[in-house]
Parts: C-alpha cells; sequence; structure tokens
C-alpha cells in the first residue's frame, strides 16, 4: 500500500482585497480571433462581460515578488530549495524531479489558493497600437503593428 501525502489543513486565513491599476494595463486572453490582436480577458458568466485577472497571474506575480525579495532581483529561483518562503507557500520549482536521493521531494502543491480578481463594474477598454522591437537593432521590425486592447 502506497502512503498519499495530504494537505493536512489545520487552519484557514482569508485575506481578500481591493486591486487598483495604477497605470493602463493589458489582461491579454491570448484569443487570436478578436477584432483586435491582443483582446482583455472577460468574465462572461454575469450580466455584462467584466476585465478579469486570473488568480494564477496573481499567484505568480506574488510568488516572483516574494522570490526577489528573498534571493534578488536578478537572480534565479534554485531548484529544490524548499527552505526559501516563496517554495513553503506556493510549492516546489517547476522542473523538481522528487529525487530522493538528494532530498529533493519536488512537486508539492501550494499552500495557497489563490482566486481571480473581477472588476466590480464594466470598464471600456482602450485600443492602442504597439509595434515588435527588434532586439538586435533596437528599431520597429517591418510589418509587425498590432493593436492591443487596455484597461485605463
Amino acid at each position: 500500500m502506497t502512503e498519499t501525502k495530504s494537505r493536512k489543513i489545520s487552519k484557514r486565513i482569508v485575506v481578500e482585497g481591493d486591486l487598483r491599476l495604477l497605470t493602463p494595463t493589458a489582461l491579454g486572453n491570448g484569443d487570436a480571433e478578436s477584432l483586435t490582436d491582443m483582446p482583455l480577458l472577460l468574465d462572461t458568466a454575469g450580466k455584462q462581460p467584466l476585465p478579469l485577472l486570473t488568480g494564477a497571474s496573481i499567484a505568480g506575480a506574488l510568488r516572483n515578488y516574494l522570490r526577489a525579495y528573498e534571493q534578488g532581483f536578478h537572480t534565479p529561483e534554485v531548484k529544490g530549495n524548499h527552505a526559501s518562503l516563496a517554495a513553503e507557500l506556493f510549492g516546489a520549482v517547476k522542473g523538481d524531479t522528487g529525487d530522493s536521493d538528494s532530498g529533493d521531494s519536488g512537486g508539492e502543491q501550494s499552500r495557497l489558493i489563490v482566486d481571480d480578481a473581477l472588476a466590480h463594474e464594466p470598464t471600456q477598454a482602450e485600443v492602442r497600437d504597439g509595434v515588435r522591437i527588434d532586439g538586435r537593432t533596437r528599431t520597429a521590425e517591418d510589418k509587425f503593428k498590432y493593436d492591443l486592447e487596455l484597461l485605463p
């Protein structure tokens, strides 16, 4: 019989807050079939579509902020470093193998459940133009203009 690892929940702490955009923000949905090249991600379950920021995006930003705070901004996260607070809260780094010989238990689930953030009211998106920049010449690439939707 194999032993199962479970997240034995002993306490639940709920943190809520309101997010406020300080600059125009693109919450893209990756949909290629739209009037713009990069449309906003919208929750269409209610009466009116509302801009949506996924919990995975929030968790990724929080994890990266915590990792940068602990280890430095340009320092990559070390696989198997389960002593870090980022790994403790958000689970193992992608690619951890679970190699018991090296002490890497790998693949733990996040201790946090991060829900999606949904706008309180419909917001009119702005449409802006963008161009792809050639990294070598640092100039706009020919025929690579795109449109994107932003929340003001």
